[in-house]
């Protein structure tokens, strides 16, 4: 990372969700073009909504990490919790002004001790 890029890494709170799903919709939306419009909507409509979010956080049933520079949520990773050892990462995004800046590396790392401490000893993506 830059020497004048301080990125802090954390779980996200249920006061994140605002800035993290304006975020979130903006980069499924413009940063995943393996992925149809249509497949876009449906995430966002039907199964990634900010309901849903809400939900997880509070159930403790995803983990969200947001990548903060300053007050700024420029990058986010979404998981699963490990079945059988083997964590699943959902979706990882890193702002395109901050990317190729050892963000999305940042978030993987923070990520994979949490993982470990779940009992995890795989992770995909």
């Amino acid at each position: 990372m830059g020497h004048l890029l301080k990125v802090r890494i954390r779980e996200a709170a249920t006061s994140d969700i605002n800035p993290f799903w304006n975020f979130f919709v903006k980069s499924i939306k413009t940063q995943f073009p393996e992925y149809s419009l249509k497949a876009k909507n449906y995430f966002l409509q039907e199964h990634y909504t900010k309901e849903n979010f809400k939900k997880w956080l509070k159930r403790k049933e995803k983990t969200l990490l947001i990548a903060l520079n300053k007050k700024e949520i420029i990058g986010y990773l979404l998981a699963s919790p490990p079945y059988g050892g083997v964590a699943f990462i959902i979706w990882l995004a890193v702002k395109t002004t901050f990317q190729k800046k050892g963000v999305g590396n940042h978030l993987l790392k923070s990520y994979e001790i949490i993982a470990k401490k779940q009992k995890a000893h795989k992770v995909y993506l």
